[in-house]
């Protein structure tokens, strides 16, 4: 029979719980992540949940994994790099893992709107505004994560600001 000390045990959980420390730590070293992310570099290292578990609680409270920033963040940079709308920013929050609770409130609709007509004002821009045009503009506007309903107005006003409206 196997006597077991108890300081051993302590010291193997303190280790275990310090190499997920370190694990993740690197890992948010490199960029911003979410909780969820940062759980599944952990996973994937084969950390033991409760330690997966306590590393990230006391992420979270040191501040270095901050969902509702990186939510902000990520929202922010899909909307203004890659001029994408509402449900590719949704989209994207949901890849990263960020819960629902954590997320910013989406633009208005004025500011969607806005965002797409500048837009379609660049791409109407190119040539003659015919049909054709004005189908492959609504195209990539539903690409980048703009409904319908914003794609329909954003092109009308656009054809309207450059003088177009009876190009029809």
């Amino acid at each position: 029979m196997r006597v077991v000390d108890l300081a051993e045990v302590r010291a193997a959980k303190a280790r275990a719980s310090d190499e997920a420390l370190d694990v993740a730590r690197r890992a948010l070293g490199r960029r911003a992540l979410s909780r969820a992310e940062v759980a599944r570099r952990l996973d994937e290292h084969g950390v033991e949940p409760e330690d997966r578990d306590a590393a990230l609680d006391r992420l979270e409270q040191e501040g270095a994994i901050d969902d509702r920033a990186l939510a902000e963040s990520v929202a922010e940079r899909v909307r203004s790099r890659r001029k994408a709308g509402a449900r590719v920013v949704e989209q994207e929050l949901a890849r990263r893992g960020i819960d629902q609770e954590h997320r910013t409130a989406p633009p208005s609709d004025e500011d969607e709107l806005e965002r797409a007509v500048a837009l379609a004002e660049q791409r109407l821009r190119r040539g003659p505004i015919d049909e054709v045009a004005e189908r492959r503009v609504a195209g990539m506007l539903a690409r980048r994560g703009f409904s319908s309903g914003i794609c329909r107005r954003a092109i009308e006003q656009a054809r309207e600001r450059l003088g177009a409206s009876g190009a029809r």
